[in-house]
């Protein structure tokens, strides 16, 4: 796994330990991710939620972004994050923040800071049913009412292609889906 551009373009990143849930995004995916924002969420403040390795913030960062608040409760990936962070050199502009995202919002809110540009990679068995009345989609529909997320802000979603998706989440527009393989990216613009 590797940094595809910016500043930090080939920094090979650590990975996470295999077969303890983990399920790393794809050097693949995360290039068309960027591909897909090209320039439009350069020096931002963003956070990367579900944040595993952090290799979705860490590209966001290498390719310009202000600053990055990494979320996640697994102690081994929080691990993994910090030496990430350190191998990149972007000390001064991560945070990382042990909690579970679903219950996050309110840690989040406490920082200060509204997102231009956020991640969320979940656990596929979480983010399968992203349908009216499913957890996910409750979490969702509370992002899009705080003010966490700045008006105009993309939420990337990856998620399995099996994902059923609800016509409509509350506080979100649908910018664009996209599949590759079994991996699904959802682009949602706060908005109404």
């Amino acid at each position: 796994m590797r940094i595809t551009g910016g500043i930090c373009k080939g920094v090979r990143l650590k990975g996470l330990p295999r077969g303890k849930g983990f399920r790393p995004t794809s050097d693949f995916v995360r290039e068309a991710i960027f591909n897909i924002l090209g320039g439009r969420k350069r020096n931002e403040e963003v956070v990367d939620l579900f944040a595993g390795s952090g290799a979705l913030g860490l590209e966001a960062l290498s390719r310009g972004a202000r600053s990055c608040v990494f979320v996640e409760k697994a102690r081994v990936a929080i691990n993994v994050i910090r030496q990430n962070i350190e191998k990149t050199g972007f000390k001064e502009k991560a945070t990382i923040v042990k909690c579970d995202v679903m219950r996050s919002l309110g840690r989040l809110e406490r920082l200060g800071k509204r997102f231009g540009l956020a991640f969320a990679d979940a656990p596929y068995k979480e983010s399968l049913e992203i349908t009216e009345g499913s957890r996910f989609y409750r979490w969702l529909v509370e992002m899009g009412e705080e003010d966490l997320l700045k008006e105009g802000a993309l939420l990337v979603l990856e998620h399995s292609r099996r994902s059923l998706f609800a016509e409509a989440i509350p506080g979100f527009v649908l910018e664009q889906r996209r599949g590759y393989g079994e991996t699904s990216l959802t682009l949602l613009r706060r908005g109404k």
